[in-house]
């Protein structure tokens, strides 16, 4: 029969990986519970308590990842089978994550929510890496860029569905980046009263600009709405919006002449009339205010 000091050390781990239950020593050194049957029935070995553990329902409900990974070996699967003490670890590191992020508790107050991570083969470091791209990052965004990504990915309203989104294993890092991006492009275009579509914000999320030059990108457009009105008596060049995200985006060589061309002849009108205002089919433009 096993000594005091390996069952002190055997109630020890137990404790360690959450299963305290199965194994107690009272105040006075007396043992009780499932591994003392153990060994009362003349099972002591370690590797023979390690296997007869893992058969327990207590073990099993808790750490149901290990039957899954064993499972999957078996059956010719690549997969690493972890020990207890490993999806603990797993389960901290995660959990911790999760909580710095501000994600809703219910999303990892049960076991089931990590192992389902674990068989995804998400590591620890690519758990934290989805939560900074993609649930930190539009969770902590401005609300046109938050409304842009609900609208452009249908995550639907609440931080459960934008984690559930966020971690979901059959997206890529890639992706993720892509889809912030995105939703980045279209809330700040909003934000100048620009309203672009999906394919269009995909487009300027894939250019090569940091986000504080795509707010500048669509500052610049907001910038130009005089240009798009067409002057009474100016050429009749059909300017939108889409021309200045065309030329101040994409370098379009059309938009950008079209857009110049006004800007001259706007400049030649002004200097023969006074006051250098200018006026449109909607109205004055460049009168001032008083």
């Amino acid at each position: 029969m096993a000594d005091d000091a390996n069952l002190n050390s055997l109630a020890s781990y137990l404790q360690s990986i959450g299963l305290g239950e199965l194994f107690q020593i009272d105040s006075d050194g007396n043992p009780s519970g499932w591994l003392w049957n153990q060994f009362q029935s003349g099972v002591d070995s370690q590797a023979e308590l390690q296997i007869a553990l893992e058969q327990t329902s207590v073990f099993k409900n808790r750490f149901p990842v290990i039957a899954e990974q064993q499972k999957l070996a078996a059956e010719g699967g690549a997969t690493h089978v972890m020990t207890a003490a490993e999806v603990l670890q797993y389960e901290d590191k995660v959990g911790k994550a999760m909580a710095a992020a501000g994600m809703p508790t219910w999303l990892y107050d049960q076991p089931k929510d990590f192992h389902k991570l674990i068989m995804a083969n998400l590591s620890p470091a690519e758990v934290e890496l989805r939560i900074q791209q993609g649930y930190d990052y539009v969770q902590a965004s401005p609300p046109e860029v938050r409304q842009a990504f609900e609208d452009y990915y249908g995550v639907g309203n609440g931080d459960g569905a934008l984690a559930a989104w966020a971690l979901d294993p059959e997206k890529t890092k890639a992706e993720i980046t892509r889809a912030t991006r995105t939703a980045y492009a279209g809330g700040i275009a909003r934000r100048f009263d620009i309203e672009i579509d999906k394919a269009s914000a995909q487009a300027i999320a894939d250019l090569p600009k940091t986000e504080a030059g795509i707010a500048e990108g669509f500052k610049n457009v907001a910038g130009m709405e005089d240009i798009f009105q067409e002057g009474i008596g100016e050429a009749a060049v059909d300017l939108t919006q889409q021309t200045g995200l065309d030329a101040e985006f994409y370098g379009d060589a059309k938009a950008t002449g079209d857009i110049e061309k006004r800007i001259l002849e706007r400049r030649a009108n002004s200097k023969s009339s006074t006051g250098g205002a200018v006026l449109t089919r909607t109205g004055l433009s460049g009168a001032g205010t008083a």
